[in-house]
């Protein structure tokens, strides 16, 4: 099967039936209609990194404020991460697909753009406060929208395979 996958420090590799590994990392933009596979031990900063070493892909992402997260990513010393259980922290970042359903005509559709949550910790005891209570064994999700993707670039980075479906 052709695709790109994204391994640590921000490495492209192509494959496709005859050639595997290929880096194609300076390059990202002639692969961007590729399947994209995540490898194992990703961070957050991998992303930013391939970003760096592609400008051509900021004008195509501008939506996404791609240059202005980038600068931001950048501009200083990232937070650390070392994975100590913390309840009131996350563990991991998540990549997650939105479908939607609209119930009155059944018409299903797939977001063509990823969304990410933080993951936290699986709770050793149960978390109650006065917005939410989650049980032992869960995990707290958390938005990122306001965070500085430099507080973001140590944390593990994975892919949810299920999407979730939203009724409009």
């Amino acid at each position: 099967m052709t695709h790109v996958e994204l391994k640590p420090n921000g490495v492209l590799e192509f494959t496709n039936y005859d050639v595997t590994g290929i880096d194609v990392s300076d390059d990202a933009v002639g692969y961007l209609f590729e399947l994209v596979q995540l490898g194992e031990g990703l961070r957050v900063c991998d992303v930013f990194l391939l970003l760096k070493r592609n400008p051509a892909l900021l004008p195509i992402f501008r939506r996404c404020s791609a240059e202005e997260l980038l600068a931001e990513a950048f501009s200083g010393e990232p937070d650390p991460y070392d994975g100590t259980y913390n309840a009131e922290n996350i563990e991991y970042v998540e990549l997650w697909r939105c479908c939607n359903i609209n119930p009155s005509t059944k018409i299903y559709w797939q977001m063509s753009r990823l969304d990410i949550t933080g993951i936290g910790f699986e709770l050793r005891e149960p978390w109650e406060d006065e917005r939410e209570s989650t049980p032992a064994g869960m995990r707290r999700k958390w938005g990122l929208s306001f965070m500085s993707p430099r507080q973001l670039l140590n944390y593990p980075l994975l892919f949810d395979l299920q999407s979730e479906v939203w009724s409009d």
